[in-house]
């Protein structure tokens, strides 16, 4: 699931449904980088190509969520994560943002970012 040095690394995650040995959902491998209380690990989420259905998460870290292959699509049919995204993102310290990218549906809702309270 995860490939990381004995030091504070990039991380990568691979979302893959099909795959026992990766995490089923975009949700389950954020809260896994989360997790994660060392802040100088970097996280690199690669999400294989396929819809998503409700499949809410909230960044909380710095991380990058990306296509790994080809067209990702992230589907809500119930109300999104706070009522805000499907991926709600939270501006960090020095006012940058999680990396969100790669091939997406256009009917993705998109980002809501938040600023930490």
């Amino acid at each position: 699931m995860a490939s990381a040095g004995a030091q504070a690394a990039t991380i990568t995650l691979t979302v893959n449904p099909t795959d026992p040995q990766t995490y089923s959902s975009v949700s389950a491998a954020v809260a896994a980088a989360n997790a994660d209380l060392n802040l100088d690990n970097y996280y690199d989420i690669k999400v294989a190509t396929g819809t998503y259905t409700n499949d809410f998460a909230n960044v909380l870290r710095p991380m990058t969520i990306e296509a790994a292959g080809g067209p990702v699509r992230l589907l809500a049919t119930v109300p999104p994560l706070f009522n805000k995204g499907i991926i709600v993102t939270h501006l960090e310290p020095d006012g940058t943002r999680p990396d969100i990218r790669g091939s997406c549906d256009r009917r993705f809702a998109g980002r809501q970012w938040r600023g930490h309270p």
